[in-house]
């Protein structure tokens, strides 16, 4: 908790008797006032880079390719020898951002040192050597922002890779699976298990649209994502790999109850059969790890990844089948281990099946005003009945803690 706000709710815990003046100093002491005087200096610092790469964008092109090379090196190292000193000896937020600039003129550099010899690269591999000097930075200062840079510089290089140039670069796909991975398991942090796994979803998306496996592949990888949390240390915060997954296969399946009507989508569906065999030996092992930890009832999240839609009919009710089974299955796993975030997951895959389903069934059958003023009572209906479920599950809980 901050200082401010814990000094704030402190004064009022004393004006209510909970706790002394003396204990109220006591427990304000024990968090340091923090400087905010270093991040005007780090603005400082960075409005001085981007004013003098600006200076020189403009000049440019009367600038001979000799004194560029110059002027990139001697910025890059400044800012880099600058940020280490100030790092280490005076400010750790300024020297961070002195180095977040040497990086970012570094990876300018390989684009105007490119522009320069009229070098043309039809891939990502200048956002790799970025990334590399990224990662080399985070492990010189431990700075949660070079590590915050180092997966956007892949992320933004892969997406970029695969829209200009319809291609997966291999080396920034294993960098950022093995190298970041590595760094997300040291560091153990719930931000940056986020981080890998909104990553982890962007790779495999550039991965499956710009070679040849189908769309439906991401169910796979995304199924294992979910697997990943299953090996990771008992400490190792692996709820975002799991929200990441459930939240991909959830949205799929969502496309897939509209879209597996269209014939041409099933015209395009392969046959899938290592798709299928892959799909299921990830499923076996999710299975046994749940078995061997006693939490089989959490099953029900596969049913998300169950590919129904090479079934030869119905495909479209099943997907719909299999969301209903998630929602409600997490929705009794919630309510019977008093698990609130589990409920809570229930709750929200419950009522957008629930307007799905709607949609589906009914978009065609009613007058378009009284479609919405239905669903509307009908999800509120739905809303208000979950809500005094859950408050009544909350007023129990506390009867017992009271017991």
């Amino acid at each position: 908790m901050r200082r401010d706000r814990l000094e704030k709710e402190a004064h009022r815990w004393v004006r209510e008797g909970i706790i002394s003046e003396t204990q109220l100093q006591r427990i304000v002491s024990l968090y340091p006032k923090t400087d905010q005087r270093f991040l005007l200096m780090a603005f400082g610092g960075l409005f001085i880079g981007l004013g003098f790469l600006t200076f020189v964008a403009s000049n440019w092109s009367d600038i001979t390719n000799l004194m560029k090379m110059a002027i990139i090196l001697i910025s890059m190292l400044g800012f880099y020898g600058a940020g280490n000193w100030i790092h280490t000896n005076r400010s750790k937020g300024v020297g961070a951002t002195f180095l977040v600039i040497g990086v970012l003129i570094f990876g300018a550099g390989i684009m105007l040192t490119g522009q320069m010899y009229h070098y043309m690269a039809f891939s990502a591999t200048a956002f790799f050597i970025w990334s590399l000097a990224a990662i080399a930075m985070f492990m010189l200062s431990h700075e949660a922002v070079m590590l915050i840079l180092a997966f956007a510089i892949m992320i933004v290089g892969q997406v970029y890779g695969g829209i200009t140039y319809q291609h997966f670069h291999i080396g920034i796909g294993l960098l950022f699976i093995i190298g970041l991975g590595y760094f997300t398991l040291v560091h153990r942090r719930e931000w940056i298990s986020l981080l890998y796994s909104l990553g982890f979803v962007v790779q495999s998306l550039v991965l499956v649209f710009t070679t040849d496996l189908s769309y439906y592949w991401l169910l796979f990888f995304w199924l294992l994502l979910y697997a990943l949390a299953e090996v990771m240390p008992s400490d190792f915060p692996v709820h975002s790999f799991q929200r990441v997954a459930l939240l991909g296969g959830f949205i799929l399946g969502i496309i897939h109850v509209f879209s597996l009507q269209s014939e041409w989508i099933l015209d395009n569906l392969d046959e899938g059969i290592p798709f299928i065999i892959s799909v299921l030996l990830v499923a076996m092992f999710i299975a046994y790890q749940k078995a061997r930890k006693h939490d089989l009832v959490l099953l029900v999240d596969i049913a998300l990844f169950i590919p129904v839609f090479f079934l030869p009919s119905l495909q479209s009710a099943l997907v719909l089948l299999l969301l209903f089974t998630f929602s409600i299955g997490r929705l009794l796993v919630g309510y019977n281990r008093g698990d609130g975030e589990v409920i809570n997951t229930g709750t929200v895959a419950f009522l957008a099946s629930t307007l799905v389903a709607y949609f589906q069934l009914a978009w065609d059958f009613l007058d378009k005003s009284l479609f919405f003023f239905i669903g509307g009572i009908l999800l509120f209906g739905l809303g208000y009945l979950l809500e005094q479920r859950r408050r009544s599950y909350a007023h129990n809980g506390e009867e017992e803690d009271l017991t």
